[in-house]
């Protein structure tokens, strides 16, 4: 029963993928309105988030994606499509060459070395799906964005749900919770509806992780290779999706020893950076800084990059609140869980010293001392490549929320039916 379910998550990702590249391709071409173009892909889109096999409710699937894509167009209605400057260069290097011109391009810097610049690999990547560069708009991100991530989505689920490590992973509460908090947030949808990386990089990354682990070494070879054109640091990124779903503790508390081993070693045992490894553990959850009278504004176009900060401090709050529930409802009464968050938190750590190592690297070349505080990256962009495992520490919290309240209904009725007898 498992290997047929597998084949039919197979089978349906290669045909999701197929049918909306050709898709893409033809669509574009045929309507001549791109706004018609545009609703009638993501007609299709919310077809594939509805057949898509996997344990989420029907119900589910539609309310998550209509907010989803609703939020989404909501995104590019008031906010810019490109908001600074890498999305500017993104989209120029798509309009102005080809698939083989930005390929010969990217050629002699592979000879070199691997990690290319993603402003020629992105583009690349998006005329798998474009056909016609010439007369494209900038909002057509969104319908590739959409595809990558609702398909990262239900195997990152996929691949939860077929862990038997803990019956909470197959607890259809769970899934739906995580679900609706994997693409229906503001990170997803923004990061979703703007002309950035960060949605495929971090779609590659899962995507890989699923492929490693179901043993399609070919494919996940490929697909490490592709996201590191995208995110020089893909690799680890990979590597913790697929430690925290394999889920050994012991090989796991050896790689977290190790990466703070690493992080103290290349920085030489700077304080500041071994200190920031938490810190940064903690703003994953709750960035931007909530304490900041900026991070509340509707819209910041103070420097170069516009968006709308409060959406993410709002988010930031909700996020926050579910970390700290974590840690109270492992402490308190819910010991068959510590194991869980015990292992997705080991896990965080290891992400949060890559994120330390890089944010230290990009200001050592920038000629900047690097201290405690000093995270040295954009968080709020950079959480999303741990936005698989930040939600699903929120689902976990919700669900045993959830447990809670049922039993503390059940009792009160009880409580009430002797009363009365």
């Amino acid at each position: 029963m498992r290997k047929l379910c597998i084949e039919k998550t197979e089978l349906a990702l290669v045909v999701a993928l197929f049918v909306m590249v050709f898709y893409f391709r033809l669509i574009f071409i045929f309507f001549s309105n791109f706004d018609i173009a545009k609703l009638l892909t993501i007609f299709l889109l919310i077809l594939i988030a509805f057949f898509f096999p996997s344990q989420i409710h029907h119900e589910i699937r539609i309310i998550g994606a209509i907010l989803f894509f609703s939020g989404g167009f909501a995104v590019q209605t008031l906010l810019p499509v490109l908001p600074g400057p890498d999305a500017q260069v993104y989209f120029n290097n798509l309009v102005s060459h080809s698939i083989m011109e930005l390929s010969e391009m990217v050629t002699p810097i592979l000879s070199i070395n691997v990690f290319t610049s993603s402003a020629l690999t992105f583009p690349a990547f998006l005329q798998v799906f474009i056909s016609d560069t010439d007369s494209v708009k900038p909002s057509i991100i969104i319908l590739v964005n959409s595809l990558l991530w609702l398909l990262a989505t239900f195997l990152w689920i996929k691949m939860l749900s077929e862990n038997t490590r803990h019956p909470i992973y197959q607890n259809r509460f769970f899934l739906d919770i995580l679900f609706l908090l994997m693409i229906a947030s503001p990170s997803p949808i923004y990061w979703s509806a703007v002309f950035a990386k960060d949605v495929m990089a971090t779609a590659l990354t899962i995507i890989a992780a699923w492929a490693l682990l179901g043993r399609r070494c070919i494919l996940g070879i490929v697909l490490i290779v592709l996201a590191s054109m995208l995110r020089p640091y893909a690799i680890a990124m990979i590597s913790c999706f697929y430690l925290f779903v394999w889920g050994r503790k012991l090989f796991l508390l050896i790689i977290l020893i190790g990466s703070i081993t690493v992080v103290a070693l290349f920085t030489c045992f700077s304080t500041g950076a071994i200190g920031n490894i938490p810190l940064v553990v903690a703003y994953l959850f709750a960035s931007p800084i909530l304490t900041d009278p900026n991070n509340w504004k509707l819209l910041n176009d103070a420097g170069t990059w516009v968006f709308s900060p409060v959406l993410f401090t709002i988010e930031g709050v909700f996020y926050m609140v579910l970390f700290l529930s974590g840690f109270v409802l492992m402490t308190i009464n819910y010991s068959y869980l510590r194991r869980e968050y015990f292992i997705l938190f080991s896990t965080l750590i290891v992400i949060a010293s890559i994120l330390v190592l890089v944010g230290f690297m990009n200001l050592n070349i920038q000629g900047v001392d690097y201290g405690l505080f000093t995270i040295g990256e954009n968080l709020i962009r950079k959480k999303f490549a741990a936005w698989p495992l930040i939600v699903t520490w929120g689902a976990l919290a919700l669900t045993v929320m959830w447990q809670r309240i049922k039993i503390w209904i059940a009792h009160c009725k009880t409580t009430e039916d002797r009363s009365k007898t």
